[in-house]
Parts: C-alpha cells; structure tokens; sequence
C-alpha cells in the first residue's frame, strides 16, 4: 500500500519511512535486553536481571531529578594512556521528563558524576575509545546519586547497556510496533505497562519452548507522556532460562 510522505508517494515499507525520518513527528526506537539466568518469578529482561531499580516511578512530575554517577569494572576504561573505553554517553530523562543526554568521560574504577540531573536513565553507550580495544575491558556501570544503586550495566566487550524498556518523554505518544523473543530453556515473557507512576500491568505475554523464538507485529497501542513500558521474564521449568528480546517503538510528537 503507498504512503504518501514529503509530497511524494512511496512504495517503501511504512517502517523504512519512519526510520529515515521522512514522516513529520514520528520516529522509530528500538529497545534490547538479555537475562541469562531467569529464575522462577519474574525479572527485568536486562543484564542486571532481579527487580531493575529506577530513579523515579513517574519521570514526567519531578521537577529536580539527581545527578547520577559512572564507572568501570576496570582501570583500563579511563580517559588517559592506553585506554579501552575513554567516554560514554548516558541517555534518559530529565526534569520533567524530557528526553536528555550527555557525554561523561571515564576514570576507571573511580565513580565520575554526571553535570545534568537526570529522572531516569535508558542507556550507557560507548562513543569513544582509546588504542588498547575497541570497546570496553570492564562491566560500566550508571549508578543512583548514592553511587550504590545500579541502574544500567553495559558488560565488557558489549559497548551499550540498558534493557527491554522504554520511558516514554514529555511532549511524546509512543507506540511498540514489533515485538521479538528468543530463549533458551522453558519461558514466559510478559510486556508490562505503567500508567503514569501508576501500578505495573501484564499487556501481552509469550509462552515458549526450549530454543524456541517468537515474532509479534501488531496493531500497536499508545503509550502517553509518563507511561513505562518493561519487559519482564520468568522460567517455566525446573532451569534457569536465558531470555533475549527486541522490542520496536515508534514515537510520534504531540
């Protein structure tokens, strides 16, 4: 079926369009998450796995946000001599929910704190590295102001953490679109929808067998300002499953 888009009729796949930004005020995101050992109850579909911690239940309403706070795993992500990873990009929300980021540049195992405060936080990103590797030697962490509190995790070698999460900014309608799920073991996976700082709901849930994958492309449903999407996973056998999922969004400007 043609789009019409910039005055010109297409034939190219609607999501290509988005993707390269020829439909006015819509985007595409894409979110990723993998959790090695899913236990019997449900978890975060992240490298952290358990219950994933968050600055705020409500990004959108918090008018200050809180500095947060970066390190390595390693010595050898620091900005100086020859260094794995020497910068990274954090990307979130602040005050008021509006989408943010920034560069922080590395100090090894020392914590570094970010100069903008911030309400919740999506990604850590790798955007600059040294002549020791091509990415990071060391799990990165982004912490809570407390420095204790982990948020997001992008372990060695992999250059970007985060999850199968999404916060959805001020002044944006968000909408997943496509939905992919891969897992090793028995599992069950669940999208969760937050309203608004509200409670957790189940939206839509995936059972599948050992070394089974699954693709689900729907008629999406809106996300407004303040909603929180999560992915979630359990085993549903006796071993802990591994679970791995791509989840596509697309944003539309209010």
């Amino acid at each position: 079926m043609a789009l019409q888009s910039q005055q010109k009729v297409t034939v190219l796949p609607t999501g290509v369009e988005i993707a390269a930004g020829n439909v006015s005020g819509v985007l595409t995101e894409g979110r990723t998450g993998q959790n090695t050992a899913v236990g019997a109850t449900y978890e975060s579909v992240d490298r952290l796995g358990g219950n994933r911690n968050e600055l705020y239940t409500n990004p959108v309403t918090e008018t200050t946000g809180q500095t947060v706070k970066v390190k390595s795993s390693s010595a050898n992500d620091t900005n100086s001599g020859s260094a794995h990873a020497r910068r990274v990009k954090i990307k979130g929300l602040g005050p008021l929910g509006v989408a943010q980021e920034e560069n922080i540049f590395l100090n090894g195992t020392a914590l570094v704190e970010s100069t903008n405060n911030y309400t919740a936080i999506e990604r850590v990103i790798v955007n600059r590295v040294g002549s020791g590797g091509d990415s990071n030697d060391g799990n990165i962490s982004v912490f809570a102001n407390d420095g204790t509190t982990e948020l997001v995790r992008a372990d060695a070698g992999e250059g970007l953490g985060g999850g199968a999460f999404y916060y959805v900014p001020s002044g944006k309608n968000a909408y997943p679109s496509q939905f992919f799920v891969s897992v090793i073991e028995d599992a069950e996976v669940g999208i969760f929808v937050r309203r608004q700082g509200g409670a957790y709901g189940q939206r839509q849930t995936i059972l599948l067998k050992n070394n089974a994958s699954n693709y689900v492309s729907e008629a999406p449903y809106q996300l407004v300002p303040g909603d929180t999407l999560e992915v979630r996973a359990k085993r549903l056998g006796s071993t802990d499953a591994k679970v791995s999922v791509d989840i596509q969004i697309v944003t539309e400007t209010q």
